[in-house]
């Protein structure tokens, strides 16, 4: 079921500036009513993404029936989030274009869009430090320390940076912090993470819960950003 909260257009537009560093291109129909359509996403979304291979003709146009009064420019738009997966259509033969995106569709699009732009910057190696004894005495204290809390630590060993990610304390079970990538920004390293939280209904442990991972990365000065960091809070 598709949730039907709206997205407001600037809503959407800072958080696209969150995540892309600059201001969208055209910036959507700024004169109509607040909130976007799904065709308006598509367009904004199409022209922060890099240039990237679709195949043949710049990727195929999805079939949908309710697309032919689309312009030439949206019609592109289109064949691009949708050949890249970041924008797919409401059911099997219609994309709703002229319809407002909800909260919901806009947090994967945002979500597939933030994954797509940091695919693109050369990935950094990581480990996944399961064990927290395992770790350096130093590091496996600030762990600790840190469980409840919400951000990002670095810690400096001789021959490593270790990055303890903590997203608070929960009050059931069901949450689980992943770090899908870790990537070399601009005189920096740049990390992608995701909260996994249980879903709407599902049966929990009535636990309290603290949410957290620490990487262990060869050891660098550059700084290191978590780029979506609101998703620890």
């Amino acid at each position: 079921m598709i949730h039907n909260d709206k997205i407001e257009r600037e809503v959407f537009l800072r958080r696209m500036t969150n995540i892309s560093g600059a201001r969208p291109a055209g910036e959507g129909e700024s004169g109509r009513d607040p909130y976007l359509t799904r065709i308006e996403a598509a367009t904004l979304v199409a022209n922060i993404l890099p240039p990237m291979n679709l195949g043949i003709a710049g990727g195929l146009m999805p079939s949908f029936r309710d697309i032919e009064a689309l312009t030439p420019d949206q019609q592109q738009a289109l064949r691009i989030v949708y050949n890249l997966g970041v924008m797919l259509g409401r059911g099997e033969d219609s994309f709703d274009p002229f319809q407002h995106l909800t909260q919901t569709e806009a947090d994967l699009v945002l979500h597939r869009t933030q994954e797509r732009l940091l695919g693109t910057k050369p990935a950094v190696p990581f480990e996944l430090v399961a064990d927290l004894e395992t770790l350096p005495l130093e590091v496996r204290e600030r762990a600790i320390a840190a469980q409840g809390t919400s951000g990002v630590q670095t810690v400096q060993t001789p021959d490593a940076t270790y990055v303890i990610l903590s997203a608070g304390e929960r009050s059931t079970g069901g949450y689980q912090l992943h770090v899908p990538l870790v990537v070399q920004g601009a005189g920096q390293i740049e990390l992608f993470v995701h909260l996994q939280r249980p879903a709407p209904g599902a049966a929990t442990i009535q636990v309290i819960t603290y949410p957290q991972v620490v990487l262990r990365l060869a050891r660098t000065e550059l700084p290191i950003t978590v780029v979506n960091e609101q998703e620890l809070y």
